[in-house]
């Protein structure tokens, strides 16, 4: 009786860690990305969408077209953005 309570145990403790690890490397990966995308320029419209909620929560935000083109027009614009 002892022996299939300790392994029930034990098999229950590993089935919550196989599916813990799957949403903890998810979130790992998820992490990792938004920190390429921000070293590399691409802008998060998430991130935009929370600033424009807690800092200007009266104004309507742009939706995700116009904001990347706003990002992409506000980026190339500038002089000497460009590389040829």
């Amino acid at each position: 009786m002892a022996d299939s309570v300790l392994r029930t145990e034990t098999t229950a403790r590993a089935d919550r860690a196989s599916t813990a690890a799957p949403s903890a490397i998810g979130a790992r990966l998820a992490s990792i990305a938004a920190v390429v995308r921000r070293l590399i320029g691409v802008p998060d419209y998430d991130t935009y969408l929370l600033h424009m909620r807690e800092r200007y929560p009266q104004c309507t935000p742009m939706d995700r077209a116009a904001f990347e083109r706003d990002r992409l027009t506000a980026r190339y614009q500038r002089i000497g953005s460009r590389c040829c």
